[in-house]
């Protein structure tokens, strides 16, 4: 499991450098293993937006006390940005409002207790 942890981190700082983003920062309990090609793609064209929605995803799970952060409203193609790459953050997302002020919200994933 660490070896795992340890090659999800190091791709994740690949990503990162490719597109120019901090790849200092450490981005652990990622849950998705891959990057689908729309992300690499729009990411690598829009790399201010990703560079914003990294920052603040690494805010929203870096501080415990929040549950729930709201994007602006935004294109689709953006939005689907944020979902995909939310996904790698362990977080989940859902986007509310009709056009054109739909936007993506995301919050803590919830893990039920059994037994």
């Amino acid at each position: 499991m660490l070896q795992k942890a340890a090659q999800v981190e190091s791709r994740n700082r690949e990503f990162a450098s490719a597109l120019g983003l901090d790849a200092g920062v450490s981005i652990e309990g990622t849950i998705a293993e891959e990057y689908s090609e729309f992300l690499l793609s729009h990411g690598g064209r829009n790399r201010d937006l990703l560079s914003r929605v990294q920052k603040e995803l690494q805010a929203f799970v870096g501080n415990s006390a929040r549950k729930r952060h709201a994007f602006p409203p935004m294109k689709s193609d953006d939005r689907q940005l944020i979902h995909e790459y939310a996904a790698h953050f362990g977080v989940d997302t859902i986007s509310y409002d009709p056009e054109p002020k739909r936007n993506v919200v995301v919050s803590m994933l919830w893990v039920r207790e059994t037994g």
